[in-house]
């Protein structure tokens, strides 16, 4: 039991980074779970899922008299004289705006929109330098029933225990899946871990079926295009035949299922090479390092142009906490106070 606890906290050790349990600075990633989750890293959830917090934000927004433009891909931030002073879309319209705030990461922010023609040359090589490999996998599925654990796990089936489960047996566990990752293979037996809103929150799914999703580290960063699709199916199978030790059924109740990795959400959401942190949990990006030294205080080197999201210190999570302190910086510069962030 002592090595299942100690491979759970190596699961917090690699989340977002390109480390194995033992590689130094790891300690740096389990140090912000436990920060940012509380002492237990406890999970929450929003009732109906992740998007109704998106719409209490934009009602919220709307409530003060803004307006979230729907559909508007933004081809570049308007730079004149130094300053940002607006952004173009891909449809050909202009945004004027005093202050630009950009929450999308610092790669994409300076080197795509901005232009490094644009950015002092010292901090454009800082920005090029920010790691952003981190490889994983997200399996949607809908289930028909519930998964039934046998032998030593059963007594999770009592309740509403299952709703979330892992198997990260040990370090070492850990550890060979680092080191076949790190070769560009497939980890053999990967990490598995999943949940079930729907299980505490039933509007998370029709009646009678059951909203689920795993998750797995080490997903190959470097796969040929023509063979990623494979290759995604094979780790989520072999996902889900880790837990299917523990719940024989898990393959039969699958319905429909979604494999998505770092790949997929590079291409939809623009994110530097899928990085769901904006940039590595790496003591060197940390801080007064995050995104880059010198601009920890979400200012940037283009007056008017300000960073506030995941990028930004203290990193990623659903915590708002860049965000605000963002947004705290931008009021105390318009107003002349220069609002502690």
């Amino acid at each position: 039991m002592d090595r299942c606890i100690q491979g759970s906290m190596c699961a917090m050790t690699i989340d977002g980074t390109h480390m194995g349990p033992y590689s130094p600075g790891t300690g740096m990633s389990m140090v912000y779970h436990y920060t940012v989750g509380g002492i237990a890293n406890r999970f929450r959830m929003v009732k109906g899922g992740i998007g109704n917090l998106s719409k209490a934000l934009v009602r919220a927004l709307e409530a003060h008299g803004g307006e979230v433009i729907y559909k508007a891909q933004v081809k570049r931030i308007l730079i004149e004289d130094g300053r940002a002073v607006g952004v173009e879309l891909r449809d050909g319209r202009t945004l004027s705006a005093r202050v630009v705030l950009s929450s999308i990461d610092a790669n994409k922010t300076f080197l795509h929109l901005v232009g490094e023609e644009h950015c002092p040359s010292d901090f454009v090589h800082s920005v090029r330098e920010i790691d952003y490999r981190n490889g994983y996998v997200q399996i949607h599925l809908t289930l028909s029933g519930l998964p039934e654990f046998t032998g030593h796990m059963a007594y999770i089936n009592e309740g509403d225990m299952r709703w979330i489960a892992s198997y990260i047996p040990s370090p070492e566990y850990v550890n060979r899946c680092w080191q076949q990752y790190r070769k560009n293979e497939i980890p053999e037996h990967p990490l598995s871990y999943y949940h079930i809103p729907s299980l505490l929150d039933p509007t998370a799914a029709p009646e009678g079926y059951h909203a689920c999703t795993f998750f797995s580290h080490y997903f190959p960063c470097e796969v040929p295009e023509d063979r990623h699709r494979d290759m995604a199916n094979i780790m989520a199978d072999r996902v889900i035949a880790e837990m299917a030790r523990f719940a024989p059924n898990f393959p039969e109740i699958i319905v429909d299922r979604a494999v998505l990795t770092q790949r997929y959400f590079e291409k939809a959401f623009g994110i530097t090479a899928g990085d769901f942190c904006h940039g590595l949990l790496h003591p060197g990006q940390m801080w007064n390092r995050r995104p880059v030294a010198g601009y920890s205080d979400y200012r940037t080197p283009i007056g008017g142009l300000y960073m506030c999201g995941s990028a930004c210190h203290p990193g990623p999570g659903v915590t708002g906490i860049p965000g605000y302190n963002g947004a705290r910086r931008v009021l105390g510069d318009l107003e002349g106070t220069s609002a502690a962030a």
